[in-house]
């Protein structure tokens, strides 16, 4: 079975964007995904709030369509981007995660870097419900938060892009 990981919609944006430094990592691993060696999601209210309509929701769409991305089952709880549909599950949530988000939050270092925000929270609790094995992200306090987690039990197996595709995609 392929190795199932989540991305974070900033590997989507490297993926279209030939200017970013991490393009070619997200090209290596959106290839990877093509050739069935991965298991690629994204989550599905997350992704809505970070995609407004546009060339970059379009060619994500894409890649939705012709199943290199798959996008998870909404975290059954109402927010900005929730939607009334079949995938809805209400209590398909991973419990307690939303209060310790909040709780490591209200703890963040302001003076280390900028707490992830809310929207964050819908890519890595989707993760979680999902039961991927790997969450990927170039976004550094997402990462720390991943770390802070395992605090209230959410041991979350986090990497950036660069690591991800050096040890998983090359190394095969």
């Amino acid at each position: 079975m392929p190795l199932r990981v989540t991305i974070d919609s900033n590997v989507i944006h490297a993926h279209f964007k030939p200017r970013e430094r991490a393009h070619g990592d997200a090209v290596s691993l959106l290839d990877a995904a093509a050739r069935g060696e991965i298991l690629l999601t994204i989550a599905a209210q997350g992704s809505r709030l970070d995609f407004r309509p546009g060339q970059v929701a379009d060619r994500l769409r894409e890649l939705i369509d012709v199943k290199t991305v798959r996008v998870a089952e909404q975290v059954g709880r109402f927010g900005p981007a929730t939607q009334l549909a079949p995938d809805l599950k209400f209590g398909s949530t991973a419990d307690g995660f939303w209060d310790a988000w909040t709780v490591e939050v209200e703890r963040w270092p302001t003076h280390v870097n900028a707490a992830p925000n809310r929207e964050d929270c819908w890519h890595v609790e989707s993760h979680v419900v999902d039961g991927a094995d790997v969450f990927v992200t170039d976004d550094q306090p997402v990462l720390d938060m991943c770390s802070r987690l395992a605090a209230h039990g959410f041991v979350i197996q986090a990497a950036t892009l660069a690591e991800f595709v050096e040890s998983e995609v090359h190394a095969k």
